[in-house]
């Protein structure tokens, strides 16, 4: 296991790629899967300092998950509520 000191850059490690695609083009998207809540708001937090604009959802059990007529830029997601919006995605298409 690989593991780095709190404040190291991970997160923005992976952010950066899709970030300079948003620039390019404001309607990239991006679904971000993480393996806890905690990350996902993590997340969400580091996205809005670089980019306060965006629009973005968090999908982990207890959230509010994506509104109607809404389409965010960036979903951020835990496993289980995410498999099953993607099966939902993948049946109405």
């Amino acid at each position: 296991m690989i593991s780095s000191e709190t404040g190291s850059g991970k997160t923005l490690a992976y952010l950066i790629p899709y970030l300079e695609s948003y620039l390019k083009n404001p309607f990239e998207r991006m679904l971000i899967y993480v393996p806890q809540r905690e990350l996902a708001y993590q997340i969400n937090t580091v996205l809005h300092r670089l980019v306060p604009e965006i629009k973005s959802s968090i999908l982990t059990s207890g959230s509010e998950g994506i509104s109607q007529g809404k389409v965010p830029n960036v979903v951020i997601g835990t496993p289980p509520l995410l498999d099953e919006v993607i099966s939902m995605i993948s049946i109405s298409i």
